[in-house]
């Protein structure tokens, strides 16, 4: 997703500005030949103005339409309350734009794009890897792995241990449900969008996280006690009628266990105290997923839902949220996940 950040003094992703009156919130999205201004207006309390222009700088308001929560504009100023949530639609050329207005305590506003039919989302995979700490031809591909991992945000890690009754301390509770469901016969096994087992060629990683989707999530995550809450927002760019779910996991990162190991890259057996990344933990949904209501999954649509789950004996500062979208399993000709998303626990990943 391109952006394009205005700013008078620094860049950030967020501009934000300090309680001086004069001063202005100015955050600009760049889509094709929509650029999409939402600000603060100098000296005013509690009105911001859209300005939207086009790719020479033309004033293209009147020639679009817009609505803030559904109520179409008249004129680009609109009057806003302190700590509030607004949904902005335009719709330019026949190609709408989403976004999410958010003002706080001040009555400032940070500005998020949602996608558009262009150019949509950032395309993410999920990359699900079955292993055992007891399995000692695993390293020869864990260690390259979490290299890439380390290198490719986009790639999203779940690691399936198993299976029951093994040694493995991190055993996943569903793990037999999972091998059946998606024909896992042995370990090491990657599994690339729930659709095709991965050949340990990184191009091919390459590959599924390059471009764009029509379907984008985000994550709002915060702790109580060893309670994490998650509010997961799936935003549709484009009308998608094939059945689809949710599926929202947790997984703890960065635990250290002897891992077995036979050979590989000179390393003993066991590696003692080995860093196991981003191990699945629990479900917050149905094994293979939540229904996504067919009326959420319509164009310009944002389907919203909360989870709290307790995170007793895990260390809470290395767990993380994974959430991604999928075709339902009972679907015909069509399988495996279109999005994907993560967040720290406590923290929040807009949508992108």
């Amino acid at each position: 997703m391109k952006k394009i950040i205005l700013f008078i003094a620094t860049i950030s992703a967020i501009c934000s500005c300090s309680k001086d009156t004069q001063t202005t919130t100015t955050i600009v999205e760049a889509k094709n030949t929509l650029n999409i201004v939402v600000r603060n207006i100098i000296g005013s309390s509690n009105n911001i103005e859209i300005l939207l222009t086009d790719s020479i700088g033309n004033n293209v308001f009147i020639e679009s339409q817009v609505s803030i929560n559904d109520n179409n504009l008249s004129t680009n100023i609109y009057t806003t309350s302190q700590n509030e949530t607004y949904l902005l639609k335009v719709t330019y050329k026949k190609i709408v734009y989403t976004a999410e207005i958010k003002t706080d305590k001040d009555n400032k506003v940070s500005y998020v794009l949602k996608g558009s039919n262009p150019l949509g989302y950032t395309k993410k995979a999920l990359l699900e890897f079955y292993t055992g700490t007891w399995c000692g031809i695993c390293p020869g591909v864990l260690i390259p792995l979490d290299d890439y991992i380390n290198h490719h945000p986009k790639l999203i890690p779940a690691f399936v241990h198993g299976p029951a009754g093994s040694s493995d301390p991190f055993v996943f509770q569903f793990d037999q449900q999972l091998r059946t469901a998606f024909n896992i016969t042995g370990v090491p096994t990657n599994v690339i969008n729930r659709n095709f087992n991965w050949n340990n060629d990184t191009t091919v990683l390459n590959q599924q996280t390059t471009g764009y989707s029509s379907v984008g999530l985000s994550l709002e995550t915060s702790i109580s006690g060893s309670t994490i809450d998650v509010t997961s927002k799936v935003a549709f760019d484009s009308t998608i009628s094939t059945p689809l779910k949710l599926v929202v996991n947790l997984v703890e990162d960065s635990i250290a266990y002897n891992q077995a190991n036979y050979g590989h890259f000179g390393l003993p057996n066991p590696i003692v105290l080995f860093c196991h990344r981003y191990i699945l933990r629990k479900n917050l949904t149905n094994l293979l997923g939540d229904v996504i209501p067919t009326i959420k999954t319509v164009a310009n649509t944002t389907y919203t839902t909360t989870y709290s789950i307790n995170t007793s004996g895990y260390n809470l500062s290395h767990c993380r949220i994974v959430a991604y979208v999928v075709y339902d399993n009972n679907t015909v000709g069509k399988k495996g996940v279109i999005n994907a998303q993560i967040a720290k626990a406590g923290f929040n990943q807009v949508f992108d």
